[in-house]
């Protein structure tokens, strides 16, 4: 196990979700959808907004989307773990940035929480 934490952080996972095919998008759903089970077994609360709206997206605009996760990014979240870059993703990032938040690119950054 790697370094311990006391507290748990509320991750927000950012990464792409858009794909020009179908086989893409559920890829880039695996995808954060991974990560997301990787931070909660090392404690900490997640947040992983592809699976949260997956079969919401022919309901609602693009902007709809990026109002939601931008404010539960602003309102939630203490940290943010990055994926990779997508134009969403990007702007996720950049309040993160913003906000002060702890940034996570790879998975060995994260710590352990103390008694989880």
């Amino acid at each position: 196990y790697g370094k311990i934490t006391k507290h748990a952080e509320r991750v927000y996972v950012a990464g792409p979700f858009s794909s020009e095919s179908d086989e893409g998008v559920v890829e880039n759903i695996e995808a954060a959808s991974t990560i997301g089970l990787q931070l909660a077994d090392r404690g900490h609360l997640v947040h992983v907004p592809h699976q949260a709206t997956a079969f919401m997206h022919e309901l609602q605009n693009y902007e709809y989307f990026m109002d939601l996760d931008l404010s539960i990014i602003e309102k939630w979240a203490t940290a943010l773990y990055f994926v990779g870059s997508s134009p969403g993703a990007d702007r996720e990032l950049e309040l993160a940035e913003k906000l002060g938040l702890t940034i996570w690119r790879s998975i060995d950054e994260v710590p352990f929480v103390a008694g989880r």
